[in-house]
C-alpha cells in the first residue's frame, strides 16, 4: 500500500515536469544561456507563454504540484489525478481562450490566468467531493458485510 501510494505521488509530479519540460521547450530560447540556466532561468517569451511564464514567475506552477502530488501519499489518488488534469485543462484553456478576449478594454490584454485558476480550483473542489463521497460508500460498504 505504502508503496503503491509512493508511485503515485511521483506520478503526478512526473507529470508536473513533463509539462515544465514541454513548456521550457516550446518557449524558452536554447541559445540564452547553459542547459541548466536554460532549464532553471531562462524566461519564456513568444506566442502564448504568457500564462506558463506567469504561473511560473508566481511560483503557481510548483504549488499546484505540490497540492496535486502530495495527498496522494494518503491515498487520496483520484483528487491527485483530477487536479493535475485540471492543471493542464486549465493551462491549455487560458493558452487558447485568455489573450485578447472580444469586449474587453485596451490594456486588459490576458484573462488566461483567471481561466486557469478557475478551472484548476473547480478541479481541487470536485476532487475533495469525490474522494468524501467515495470514502462515504466504503464506509457503508463496509458495514453491511
Amino acid at each position: 500500500m505504502k508503496k503503491r501510494r509512493v508511485m503515485a505521488a511521483i506520478s503526478v509530479a512526473g507529470g508536473y515536469i513533463i509539462v515544465y519540460l514541454a513548456g521550457r521547450v516550446i518557449w524558452c530560447d536554447w541559445s540564452e544561456s547553459s542547459f541548466i540556466g536554460w532549464l532553471v532561468w531562462s524566461t519564456p517569451s513568444g506566442q502564448s507563454s504568457y500564462l506558463y511564464g506567469w504561473l511560473l514567475s508566481s511560483n503557481l506552477f510548483w504549488i499546484s504540484a505540490v497540492i496535486s502530488a502530495v495527498p496522494s501519499l494518503w491515498g487520496k489518488y483520484r483528487f491527485s489525478a483530477i487536479t493535475f488534469t485540471g492543471f493542464v485543462v486549465g493551462l491549455l484553456s487560458g493558452m487558447i481562450f485568455g489573450p485578447y478576449p472580444k469586449g474587453i478594454p485596451y490594456g486588459h490584454g490576458d484573462y488566461g490566468w483567471l481561466i486557469w485558476g478557475i478551472i484548476y480550483l473547480f478541479s481541487a473542489v470536485i476532487g475533495i467531493i469525490l474522494e468524501y463521497l467515495l470514502k462515504r460508500k466504503n464506509n457503508k460498504d463496509n458495514l453491511t458485510i
